[in-house]
């Protein structure tokens, strides 16, 4: 079984229960246990997280309003991370939105 995980939370769950090396990718904000720092990561905020915290909520809001998620999918190392499995792949992931 291959695990793509969109949340770290999820990340360390799946990592406790022993399935750290079924992992294949995580998102840009997972970074424990440290052995995911390594994985792909398919997933970037649809904002700079550098600004401040007005300008970023100021860009979140913006993004609501137009319906769109606050983080992007990287769906092509999604898609690439899928073909390489052999026998599919289980996403671990919440709501991006």
């Amino acid at each position: 079984m291959r695990i793509v995980s969109l949340l770290p939370s999820s990340t360390e769950i799946v990592c406790k229960l022993g399935f750290c090396k079924n992992l294949v990718g995580v998102s840009h904000e997972c970074d424990y246990p440290v052995s995911v720092k390594d994985l792909p990561i398919l997933t970037k905020p649809r904002f700079s997280p550098i600004n401040s915290s007005q300008e970023i909520d100021i860009s979140v809001q913006e993004l609501l309003k137009k319906g769109l998620s606050v983080y992007e999918v990287n769906t092509m190392d999604t898609t690439n991370t899928a073909r390489d499995c052999d026998h599919g792949y289980t996403m671990v992931c919440g709501d991006l939105a």
